[in-house]
């Protein structure tokens, strides 16, 4: 019975053990399986951790920058405004220097109009002067006369037809005017810059002769002519001066012998230069 007993505990124990080693294998299996997950799942960790460092590292890096070119723009901001407050003052000091000097320049502009105007009269008065003393020496003759503030005389007194030579009855006429001028320009003070200004007028008729090409070469021949004998009598060169008009101005617009008559013409203006 013993035996019998014993025998069946060999044979079950005989059963149980290569049981327990397919079980023993299959935990070491799954032990070993979850050591190499957790092996792997430790290396794909730790390469995560360093990229995530290089990534962190990486943004530190540019946190870093963005505080260096923040703290750069600050300090050019600030210079920036530094220049502009300098700037500003310089503007500000140059817009009353601006200020001050157009005050100056009014103030010339009106001292300076104040003492023309004063010239003005004072060369007004002058002239009315001359224009009575030449209506005195000069009275009686209708081809000499005195319009607005023009001392006139016709060509025909001083000129023959189509010439610039000054006849004899003109240098007398012209002899008279200049030593009017000179007694008036011994009282006219230093400070007064005036000139009698000599233009010479033709009619609008065209002249085509070698000397004279136009109107404009006898115009101004005339007038020159004037001023040259008045300089021979004694009259300043610098106080004349000669201009040619040919035809422009006429003061009839007629075509009668009358009207052409009294467009040829020299006129004496008495003016500031």
């Amino acid at each position: 019975m013993m035996m019998r007993n014993h025998h069946r505990q060999s044979h079950d124990e005989t059963l149980l053990w290569p049981a327990f080693v397919d079980g023993l294998a299959g935990l070491l299996v799954a032990v070993l399986f979850l050591l190499i997950f957790f092996v792997s799942s430790q290396a794909i960790i730790s390469v995560q951790l360093e990229n995530n460092d290089a990534s962190v590292a990486g943004l530190r890096e540019e946190v870093v920058d963005l505080e260096q070119l923040r703290r750069s723009d600050d300090e050019t901001i600030t210079e920036l405004n530094y220049r502009l407050e300098q700037i500003s003052e310089q503007l500000e000091a140059s817009e009353q220097k601006r200020d001050e000097q157009a005050a100056v320049v009014l103030n010339l502009g009106r001292r300076l109009n104040a003492a023309l105007a004063e010239k003005s009269t004072e060369l007004s008065r002058y002239r009315s002067d001359f224009f009575g003393r030449v209506r005195k020496v000069l009275a009686g003759r209708e081809d000499i006369r005195i319009v607005g503030d023009r001392f006139v005389i016709q060509s025909e007194v001083l000129f023959a037809t189509a010439s610039a030579e000054i006849g004899g009855d003109g240098k007398q006429q012209l002899k008279i005017l200049a030593d009017t001028i000179k007694e008036i320009a011994r009282e006219i003070p230093s400070d007064i810059d005036w000139v009698i200004r000599v233009d010479g007028h033709t009619d609008a008729r065209p002249i085509r002769r070698p000397e004279f090409p136009s109107n404009w070469e006898l115009s101004t021949a005339r007038a020159l002519a004037v001023v040259r004998y008045l300089i021979s009598q004694g009259v300043p060169a610098d106080r004349l001066a000669p201009i040619g008009f040919a035809g422009y101005h006429p003061i009839k617009s007629g075509f009668s012998a009358a009207d052409l008559r009294r467009n040829r013409r020299i006129e004496f203006k008495f003016t500031q230069r």
